[in-house]
């Protein structure tokens, strides 16, 4: 028995097919040319603004104005730049990219880190002012004192106290520095009474003084060796290599 296929079931099924496809073709041709250039918005760009300096909240705005979203990736510190103030971004400005682009945005941090401050004491002017400003502290002050190291830094301040070899300060920080000079131009004397004799014997070489005469003081109830006097007075002025007359009680010269 042989099947029979009626010639119009067989157009029938050609004109099925052919409505099929030109239905997958519409369909297709829909989707990649009209609903997926609306869903990655092709053709719709726009140039990345420079955000660099803006604050947080300025950026934020300015972004969302243009159609643009964005990510804080990244952090550092600069001291001449405000906290949360934009430092870099990626798409860099002037780019063209897709509106809804996220924008990375590197801000400055609201604290500053701490900075260990090595041993600087000894080193020559020129050596600390380039560590100083490798590690981003700034110098706001240089004060001469005498002393026979010319040209060598013989303390650093910080807020008015000594820093000492590995204290750690804020990076950006202001700082002092008291350099060693040479000097024939008189300066005041410092208040050397109640100190102990040999901290004052160091402040003295320390400033090109000498002593001269030591006058023993008795008084069994004062510690040896604290002065009691000094001549010149405190604040009086001298020069380099001027002599500094000492009464110190119950001294005892050393052999």
């Amino acid at each position: 028995m042989k099947l029979k296929i009626e010639s119009d079931t067989i157009k029938s099924l050609l004109i099925n097919f052919g409505l099929a496809a030109g239905l997958l073709i519409l369909l297709s041709f829909t989707f990649f040319y009209k609903v997926l250039p609306n869903l990655t918005n092709k053709g719709k760009v726009v140039t990345v603004p420079d955000l660099k300096g803006m604050n947080f909240d300025e950026a934020k705005k300015f972004l969302e104005t243009r159609e643009l979203s964005f990510e804080v990736t990244d952090s550092a510190y600069d001291s001449e730049m405000e906290a949360l103030t934009v430092l870099e971004q990626f798409p860099r400005p002037l780019s063209k990219v897709k509106i809804q682009r996220k924008i990375n945005l590197k801000l400055n941090a609201r604290n500053a880190p701490l900075i260990a401050i090595l041993d600087l004491t000894g080193s020559t002017l020129d050596f600390v002012q380039r560590q100083l400003r490798t590690l981003d502290i700034k110098i706001a002050s240089i004060q001469h004192r005498p002393d026979i190291a010319t040209g060598s830094v013989l303390e650093l301040l910080f807020k008015g106290t000594r820093v000492q070899a590995g204290q750690r300060i804020p990076k950006g920080s202001q700082v002092s520095l008291v350099v060693g000079s040479f000097t024939d131009k008189p300066f005041p004397l410092p208040n050397l009474i109640g100190m102990e004799y040999d901290d004052a014997e160091v402040l003295l070489f320390g400033s090109n003084l000498k002593i001269g005469e030591i006058h023993t003081v008795i008084d069994d109830q004062v510690e040896e060796g604290i002065i009691q006097k000094q001549s010149p007075m405190p604040g009086d002025s001298v020069k380099s290599f001027d002599t500094v007359d000492l009464w110190v009680f119950n001294f005892q010269r050393k052999e």
